[in-house]
This record gives C-alpha cells, structure tokens and sequence, in this order.
C-alpha cells in the first residue's frame, strides 16, 4: 500500500494489472465491492494494482481496510492518489472535478502505457486479467462496450457530434495511454470540458474524440441497466448477438447505471451486489453501519435469501413487466 506525493513516484509492476478506480471516502464500500468481484473471479495467479483516485486525501483508516482485500490475493498493491489540487481545470461546473478523471489518465500516469478504468458501482463476473492480457489496442485509444441509444437520446448525440451507432458506455475502459499522449488528447479534452452542452461529460467528450479508433468489446463487459431489462431484448439483439445476452447474464459485468443503486434502492440484480458485499472483510463493512438507508437495503438482502421472499419479488416482478 502506497501513498504518493509525486507523480514520478507511481511505480507499477509490469507482472500486476493495473486498475483505476475514482471515489470519496463515502462511496469506499460500493469500491471494495467492485473491487472484490474482480478478485473473485480473476484467476488466482493474476497480481494487480488498484489504483485509487480521490478528490481529498482519504484518511488512514480507509485505506487500511481496503488492503484487507489482499487475503484475496497476495499480489495486489494498492496506490492512493489525491488529486486534490494536482489537476485543477476549467469546467463547465456541472459536475464535480472527479467525474472528469478518466479523461486525464494519461497525464497522471506519464510512465504507464495501458490501464483499465472501473466505474465503483459495478460487479465484475468474467477474469479482466485475461481481457486485459489478450487486447492490443495498437492504434487504438481505448477499447469499450457500445450502448444502444434509445429515441430520447438521439438528438442530443447527434447535436454534439456523435454517432449513435458507434456510442459507448465509459464506465469500463481499456485505455491506451501511450497514444492518447501522443496525440495530446488530453489537451482537447480538457478543452471540451468547459462546454456545458454534455449529459454525461467524460463519456460524451470521450466518445467524441476515440469512438473513430476503439475495439468494440462484447457487451459482458459492461452490463449497463438497459442490457439486462427483458423489455428491451431486440433493441440488444439489433446490435448484439443471441450468445451476447446469454453470456451477459452468466458472467457479464453488471453495471448499476442510473440513479437507483443496489444500496439504496431494490433494482436488477439487486442480488448480485448484496452477495458480493457480504463476503467484504468486516473492517470494510463497518463503514456502512450508521447509514439509514443503506440499512433498510441491508435487511431487504437478508430476507431475499428466503426462497418464499424471493418467489413473492419474482411474481411482482412479472406483473409489473406486464404492465
């Protein structure tokens, strides 16, 4: 577990993958959850880097407990790097300098020519060490999982620049820093950030300027919401394959877009979440017991594991698809 005051300090070994990841001190659970399911199913061999990204310098005792996941595997390191005063830039103001990280990868790792950003409110069901092992990204800036645009969307897309067709989801990405430094995309980035035109600023102006040079990944990598809604099945298979959605719901990667989230309201795969963050070391979990609402979530997860509970919810949840 390391702490950087410098840039130049950062020191990854080349054997370890190495994984981005933004958050504050109150999102640290949804974090080690993301980060235990990569753990979990990664094969055991596999060393990685989890490199930890904050606004403010997160206090001692949080970083303690995230190295708590090293029992799941001895070759993990973590690094914390507070950006707090590193990489103020104009923006629009919309939204927080955090949400704009991933955009400066590139300029804060200057030594490092691949990495693999993880948005903390996922679950991650496949081995990313293999995805990350076997992908060449060559000439490409990044490789990422398409969405498919719904009509309320359109307009908004097209008016700054962007194809529909060929629009990705930035909450998983394999980011090709070496190129994206040689042709001074951060530059543009940061430049494009003080427009106040974007929904979603990283993504859009991500999309914007490497949707023309990206590997387009199997949807299993990122399983946004609208992927995993049965209703919305032929818009998928209109861009994906049948083995797509099979895979999706096997092993594929769920992402909790959208503002209702496993911890504070019941959702898909409300399940999925709660599972993963029961097998949390305690230090971890012991952040999370004074706040309401993530208790009353607590007690939901606790009744699902009764069969009759979950039966009720499927019925419910069949009447409610119905109408």
């Amino acid at each position: 577990m390391s702490d950087i005051n410098s840039i130049s300090d950062i020191k990854i070994n080349d054997q370890q993958i190495p994984i981005a990841f933004a958050f504050t001190k109150n999102y640290i659970v949804q974090a080690a959850v993301t980060m235990l399911s990569i753990l979990s199913n990664a094969n055991e061999k596999e060393g990685f880097h989890f490199i930890c990204l904050s606004a403010e310098d997160l206090p001692q005792e949080y970083k303690e407990a995230l190295a708590t996941l090293k029992i799941r595997n001895e070759n993990l390191n973590f690094t914390f790097l507070s950006l707090e005063g590193r990489y103020e830039f104009e923006h629009s103001g919309r939204f927080t300098n955090a949400a704009y990280y991933r955009l400066l990868l590139p300029m804060i790792f200057p030594n490092l020519d691949k990495i693999m950003y993880i948005d903390c409110d996922t679950v991650v069901q496949s081995d990313l060490a293999a995805l990350y092992r076997n992908t060449n990204l060559t000439n490409h800036y990044l490789a990422a999982v398409k969405e498919f645009v719904l009509d309320f969307q359109m307009d908004h897309l097209k008016n700054i620049g962007c194809d529909p067709d060929n629009y990705f989801n930035s909450g998983f990405l394999l980011l090709n820093l070496e190129l994206l430094r040689k042709d001074d995309l951060v530059s543009k980035f940061m430049e494009a950030s003080k427009s106040d035109v974007y929904i979603f600023p990283d993504q859009d102006i991500l999309n914007i300027y490497c949707a023309h040079r990206t590997i387009w990944l199997p949807p299993l990598y990122n399983g946004i919401n609208v992927f995993r809604v049965p209703a919305y099945r032929s818009l998928f298979n209109a861009k994906f394959e049948n083995e797509d959605w099979d895979l999706l719901k096997i092993i594929g990667t769920i992402h909790y877009t959208g503002d209702r989230k496993p911890w504070n309201n019941y959702t898909l795969d409300f399940e999925k979440w709660w599972q993963y963050y029961k097998l949390l070391p305690l230090p971890i979990r012991d952040f999370q017991t004074k706040n309401l609402a993530f208790a009353k979530m607590k007690i939901l997860a606790f009744l699902w594991r009764s069969s009759l509970f979950v039966k009720l919810i499927n019925l419910l949840k069949t009447i409610k698809s119905k109408f």
